[in-house]
Formats: structure tokens, sequence, C-alpha cells
């Protein structure tokens, strides 16, 4: 199930990118935001990243099942309420930057993406000017892997996703 602080993540990304698509495509100058076919990798990333390898490596009791969360989510769920969601959006740098204000202590994450940081829940990269990527782990403590160790991980999916057309 979604957090209610993803869905508000998530609405705040969506929003933010479709204001600042909007002002970029009233621009002469600017490149509108054209990738919105890759955003909708984000419905079948969890079948596909969210193994029961890679769920083993964070929580204690991997079981579980993915589950589509819209075109551009997906999430995991274990059956004692641990989850792990996707959401992927169509946004830039300057949509990334911008929503940096509305996390809590956001931590630079080197080799995701071109810029990406670890939140208390996961991580937020961005690639390009048109792919921006966020997985979170709920609970974010309790786990086999928190912190740098866990942004890592949660950072290969990003790239990976970040690497389809």
């Amino acid at each position: 199930m979604f957090t209610s602080h993803r869905v508000a993540a998530a609405t705040v990304i969506a929003l933010l990118s479709l204001a600042v698509g909007c002002s970029k495509s009233a621009s002469a100058n600017a490149t509108p935001i054209t990738d919105q076919s890759w955003v909708a990798n984000g419905a079948s990333a969890c079948e596909k990243y969210l193994t029961p390898d890679f769920v083993g490596q964070i929580f204690k009791n991997p079981a579980g099942q993915a589950k589509k969360r819209g075109v551009q989510g997906c999430g995991f769920e274990t059956p004692d309420f641990a989850s792990i969601s996707i959401t992927l959006a169509a946004g830039g740098p300057s949509v990334f930057d911008a929503h940096q204000k509305y996390l809590t202590n956001p931590v630079p994450l080197d080799g995701v993406g071109d810029k990406a940081v670890r939140t208390a829940a996961g991580i937020e990269a961005v690639k390009g000017q048109d792919r921006m990527c966020g997985i979170d782990v709920m609970p974010p403590f309790g786990n086999k892997l928190s912190g740098e160790a866990l942004a890592k991980k949660l950072g290969e999916i990003c790239n990976k996703l970040f690497a389809l057309p």
C-alpha cells in the first residue's frame, strides 16, 4: 500500500513535472519533455526487478508480491506490511532540484543517474532532461540494509530503469 508520504511525494513530482513541462513548452528555446513512454516502465518494474533474491537482501521476510500502481509505478508488499514502492516521472534536473525542499535531510548519492539523493525512506534520482526515479522502502528501519547500503542497492534499480528505452 502506498504510504501517505509516498503519495504526497509522487503528487508533488507529477505536479512539478506538469508545471515545468508546460512552462518549457511555452518557451521557444526549451526542449519539451518527450519521453512520456519511458514512465510506463514503472508499472512493470517491480515484477521485473524486485526478485526474491533482491528483496531478500533488504527484508528479513522477503515473501510477498508485486502489484502495479497505475501507469508510472508499482509496489511490492510482504505479509508483515513491509513494502518497496517504485515511481517514475517525466522531469529533469530543475524538477528534481525543486522537489528537494520537500525532502527531509536528503543526502547526495553518487553513481545513480545524473544526480541522486538518499532519503530516510529510499532514493530519488534524475537522468537526462526527462527521467526521474523514486524508490521507497517502508518501514525504513529494521531491515537487513539501511542508509548508504540500501540507497546503493535501490540505485541499481533506478540505473536499470534509466537504461530502458
